[in-house]
């Protein structure tokens, strides 16, 4: 599947502008609702402020992000990239002990 530039902007931003960057996951995943980096990026976007606010909400949304990225993957028979697991168990044990 070929990236949208909507999607190559929000990644360019990732790490930097994670704000600016959730707003346009969120504009490619109303057009494209089953983008696995999509919703695993923006997962990781919130993860990254929820943790520098300490913010249980966010990090709950993070989550929820992981696991539809995961779901998607698994409806599709693809196997997922270690990553997508590693980054729902580093949010979980962030807040969730």
């Amino acid at each position: 599947m070929e990236m949208s530039e909507t999607f190559q902007i929000a990644y360019s931003l990732t790490g930097f502008n994670n704000e600016q960057a959730i707003s346009l996951y969120d504009e490619e995943l109303k057009v494209h609702p089953n983008n696995i980096a999509a919703w695993g990026n923006r997962g990781l976007c919130k993860f990254q402020i929820a943790k520098e606010k300490s913010d249980k909400n966010l990090l709950e949304d993070s989550n929820a992000d992981f696991k539809k990225a995961i779901e998607i993957m698994d409806k599709k028979g693809y196997s997922r990239p270690n990553i997508i697991d590693a980054n729902l168990k580093l949010a979980e044990e962030t807040f969730f002990k």
